[in-house]
């Protein structure tokens, strides 16, 4: 019993030590140059973020930027901080974040759409997990994922009329099978 015991203990240290190429590797900070750094060894099931969309009238035209500071995994660690957790621009064309090694193992792509819907929330999001396997529109909960849209800050920008420097913003909580 003892033997089998010394050999499973001496079996498992070896398999740590296979495991860990870099024993003395530091874990990153803020400051190190991997702004995406994620957690180890991520929990699949249920995946969320915080969003917040900011649209502003520079010299011409709308923009609209949208800000995902971090995605969370079933564990509610972080693992993946899209665009180094910073805005980036939605509207001509999507956004996709990528799957890398040790992050979403599909990609999520992120449309803006701003003729879509009336009123206070014209103009809407629309996300897609998987290549399309999992898809939904930032106001709409299905049974692979969903979001709780905020209000906008105000109504739909003219920036024709309010002009340069007019923003809103508005905030949205959303979660995906992952």
């Amino acid at each position: 019993m003892v033997g089998r015991l010394f050999t499973t203990l001496c079996l498992l240290a070896l398999g740590l030590a296979i495991s860990s190429p870099d024993r003395n590797a530091q874990p990153m900070t803020a400051g190190d140059s991997n702004p995406n750094a994620i957690a180890p060894a991520w929990q699949h099931g249920v995946c969320s973020f915080h969003a917040q969309l900011y649209q502003y009238c520079p010299s011409k035209g709308l923009v609209t930027q949208l800000t995902i500071p971090q995605i969370l995994d079933n564990a509610h660690r972080t693992i993946l901080r899209p665009n180094g957790g910073s805005a980036f621009v939605v509207g001509d064309k999507s956004y996709v974040i990528e799957p890398t090694e040790g992050e979403l193992d599909k990609p999520l792509e992120i449309s803006w759409y701003q003729d879509v819907g009336k009123g206070p929330k014209k103009g809407t999001l629309f996300y897609s997990y998987g290549g399309g396997d999992c898809a939904w529109w930032s106001d709409e909960v299905k049974t692979c994922a969903g979001c709780g849209w905020g209000d906008w800050t105000s109504g739909p920008l003219d920036c024709g009329t309010a002009g340069e420097g007019a923003f809103r913003t508005s905030d949205m909580d959303c979660s995906f099978a992952c």
